[in-house]
């Protein structure tokens, strides 16, 4: 995540964001932050002295909810009037209802173990619910809500970026020596995992070859930033089946179009590519081709319809 710019000018304060800023930590681009300026009220950001806008840290965090409640099939025009309490609880209701999970009350544990100085009390924390609840549900029903409570929290001030950082990197380790016990999956399809150029968000990977090892898959994560010539070769290298591909939020879906593009091409075309994460599943564009998995637990599916696809005669 960024740390807002230093773009005060005539505003006199330093906690703003460029335009720039705010497309890459809401996935929302430049283009259609302006037309909701323009036909909605909101955002009204401030100019600094050069005449650019910049945005309050507020705005911004308001901007992150109103963006996952249009994935959800909101409209922004009723939106961007609600105040941000309001959002949250549209939030609350759209994501956590059918898993049963308390948003509330994971917030409130998983903050509190995060504002100490001390990585321990956080490490302990994750370590406890991990036990608890096993590795499955620790992804599905703490991780999917825990990620955004995390970023939200950090937008509107209440974290700061290095305790942010610090809940990720505790995370990632934590779930990487889970995965050390889960035997390599044999069963088809073979998976390739990676993120393309520019992208390093490696966490959204890291939950689904988590999901797809629980059920024997045979996966391999080739990590960030893969580029797209050393992911075709690895297609071929491994005879793979599928490339599952993760955009996280502050990724531009204009970008993210043209690169499944370059790869759509190059790839041929009986292997599958399924791509996931709010970079790409808000985009209005399309690739041919690309399956676009909306939500986590559609993974599973994915490989359920595979199998039986090639299992006809």
């Amino acid at each position: 995540m960024s740390e807002p710019s230093d773009q005060s000018g005539d505003t006199g304060s330093a906690e703003f964001f460029s335009i720039q800023d705010v497309e890459r930590e809401t996935g929302i681009t430049k283009e259609l932050l302006r037309m909701w300026e323009r036909r909605y009220g909101f955002p009204a950001p401030s100019r600094n002295s050069k005449g650019d806008r910049v945005y309050p840290r507020d705005q911004v965090a308001k901007l992150r909810l109103m963006r996952r409640l249009v994935n959800n099939g909101y409209r922004p025009a009723k939106l961007s009037a609600l105040e941000p309490s309001a959002l949250e609880a549209l939030c609350v209701v759209g994501g956590a209802g059918s898993r049963h999970v308390r948003v509330d009350e994971l917030a409130s544990g998983l903050l509190a173990a995060l504002r100490p100085d001390s990585a321990v009390v956080l490490e302990n924390y994750l370590a406890e619910l991990l036990s608890q609840r096993g590795l499955y549900s620790f992804i599905m029903d703490f991780m999917s809500f825990a990620n955004v409570i995390v970023g939200d929290a950090w937008m509107k001030g209440e974290i700061t970026i290095a305790q942010e950082h610090r809940y990720s990197d505790a995370v990632i380790r934590l779930v990487g020596q889970s995965l050390k016990t889960v035997q390599s999956g044999v069963h088809k399809p073979r998976i390739l995992l990676a993120t393309l150029p520019e992208e390093q968000h490696t966490l959204g990977l890291l939950m689904v070859e988590a999901l797809l090892r629980l059920d024997g898959m045979d996966v391999l994560n080739l990590g960030a930033e893969v580029p797209v010539q050393s992911l075709v070769d690895a297609v071929s290298r491994c005879d793979a089946d599928v490339v599952a591909l993760s955009f996280s939020a502050s990724f531009p879906g204009s970008k993210a179009v043209q690169q499944l593009e370059n790869l759509r091409f190059r790839l041929p075309r009986e292997v599958d590519i399924w791509v996931g994460g709010e970079g790409i599943v808000s985009t209005r564009r399309s690739v041919e081709n690309v399956d676009v998995i909306k939500e986590l637990d559609g993974i599973r599916l994915h490989t359920v319809r595979w199998r039986q696809g090639r299992s006809r005669p």
